[in-house]
């Protein structure tokens, strides 16, 4: 079995762009990169690659060849940060495993050949489980790291096994920059006619070491398995997890309750030993007489309060069928993430509403099902009905907290922004009486009747966003009727129509 596999995620950033927001896959996705003042493109999903966009080339190019895809800024902290997360989850396949640069994993095989039997099978599994997660990969497995990574990135299949009588010639057919070499050493080595790495064995070791660096020399032996490479490994996060056994099977809901309790506070022990809080907790009933139950809890902020936690499963465990009764409770933390300490003795407020609103959130989320908590989220868009949109609240994100910043500086930023309803609506037909053709507005239909305008607002042009679906241009009116109400109509420019919108209240 050969034990080495390097895991080339060749669209981790679109990938993860993708997934996050849930685009259609008939969508193209770019990625921008600010680079000497001006943007760039930092990577593409296979679609847009295919209309010609490329790295390095400027966002404006790559909008003209792929019009309508979704373009956004490349965040590599995040990405970093989820790769050893994903570095962390393939440990459930071999015990160590290190990450190869921003989009690559390494995986150590060896010593289990009596689970897998074959490489091939295992590397099927892994990519089963990276096309689950909506991950493309490509996936090489070789006597030797460097080998593994150079054949994933550069050979010919998405998916291959090199044994060591191959790997020479598996090598040799691949370009120089499978080595990982410096940019500038393999352009001197072009101008000599060396392309691929079989070019690069046959020529002398001591004049290719004298001429292009025993940079060369080392990675090229590496990838034959003559020299030593070494990985900085990520290490396996322990399971946080307690179970509870009783000495016959019961259906008390106050012993289930007390013994449940008992399980929570020692997983929140275990948390706070290591200044971690979980997010999704899971208890596993074991029942006398029916197959196990698992209950899930999740929460938006990591938690250690076993209170809090109890509180979550007591509206699960009152609805659960017991059958005869509970032999054992077994939890587990299948999600955990760093807590964050704050000052609370100077300013209480911070960290307490913080904790309050995720308790209620997460309170909320048990009595009414996960995905029935959201929030309104501001979106990039100039367009009314598209300014906001309604979003999970499944994490509470503390750095757009608004109770960080001044009453002033609220007031300043709400005064910057236009005028704008505090009732909006889906736009619908109406008709408007004018006093010339282009005059002033005399009279407008709300709430199925005509209305006199005593007082009109406008117009304020706003056009069509061209990035996307292409649309008609809109001059909005802020009117006052005869009876008080002001109303937020709008005119399209090329068709004339008249809508009503918004309203103040």
């Amino acid at each position: 079995m050969t034990a080495l596999l390097c895991v080339y995620l060749n669209r981790w950033d679109s990938d993860l762009v993708r997934r996050r927001r849930k685009i259609e896959p008939a969508r193209a996705i770019i990625l921008a990169l600010a680079e000497r003042q001006r943007d760039v493109v930092a990577g593409c999903c296979e679609k847009a690659e295919s209309r010609g966009v490329q790295r390095g080339m400027t966002i404006a190019h790559a909008r003209a060849l792929a019009p309508g895809a979704h373009i956004e800024p490349i965040d590599e902290v995040a990405h970093a940060r989820l790769l050893r997360r994903l570095a962390q989850r393939m440990h459930r396949f071999v015990p160590v495993v290190a990450i190869d640069g921003a989009d690559g994993l390494l995986l150590d095989a060896r010593g289990c050949e009596g689970i897998y039997g074959s490489t091939d099978r295992l590397l099927m599994l892994v990519r089963a489980h990276l096309e689950q997660l909506g991950l493309s990969a490509r996936l090489a497995a070789a006597p030797t790291w460097a080998g593994a990574r150079a054949i994933a990135r550069f050979g010919p299949r998405p998916l291959s096994v090199t044994t060591p009588p191959l790997l020479r010639r598996t090598l040799a057919e691949l370009p120089v920059e499978a080595l990982g070499i410096e940019p500038g050493v393999i352009e001197r080595l072009g101008r000599v006619g060396v392309l691929n790495i079989g070019q690069l064995m046959v020529l002398p070791r001591a004049s290719l070491g004298a001429r292009y660096g025993a940079d060369v020399l080392l990675r090229l032996d590496q990838a034959l398995g003559e020299a030593i490479e070494t990985v900085e490994l990520v290490r396996a996060q322990e399971p946080v997890e307690a179970e509870r056994l009783l000495d016959g099977p019961t259906d008390r809901p106050e012993d289930i309750e007390a013994v449940v309790r008992e399980v929570i506070e020692q997983m929140c022990v275990q948390l706070r030993g290591r200044g971690l809080g979980g997010r999704w907790w899971e208890l596993t009933l074991r029942r006398s007489d029916l197959e196990p139950l698992v209950l899930v809890a999740p929460t938006s902020r990591p938690t250690g309060d076993a209170r809090h936690v109890c509180g979550l499963f007591r509206h699960r465990l009152e609805s659960a069928p017991l059958g005869f009764g509970i032999e054992g409770v077994r939890g587990r933390v299948r999600v955990m993430a760093r807590r964050r300490d704050e000052q609370q003795s100077a300013w209480e407020r911070g960290q307490a509403e913080q904790d309050r609103v995720g308790k209620l959130i997460d309170t909320l989320t048990a009595r009414l099902g996960n995905g029935c908590v959201r929030r309104p989220r501001v979106v990039a868009s100039h367009m009314p009905e598209r300014a906001a949109a309604y979003e999970r609240v499944d994490q509470l994100d503390e750095r757009l907290d608004l109770r960080r910043y001044s009453r002033d500086a609220a007031q300043r930023a709400e005064e910057a922004l236009p005028d704008r309803p505090s009732v909006l609506r889906e736009a619908r037909p109406t008709d408007v009486s004018l006093l010339l053709p282009d005059g002033p507005i005399a009279a407008v239909r709300v709430g199925g009747r005509m209305s006199r305008v005593i007082g009109c607002v406008g117009p304020e042009r706003i056009e069509s966003e061209w990035w996307r679906r292409p649309g008609p241009g809109r001059d909005y009116f802020k009117v006052q009727t005869e009876d008080g109400r002001w109303v937020w109509i709008y005119r399209e420019v090329e068709s004339a129509r008249w809508f009503v919108q918004g309203e103040w209240g």
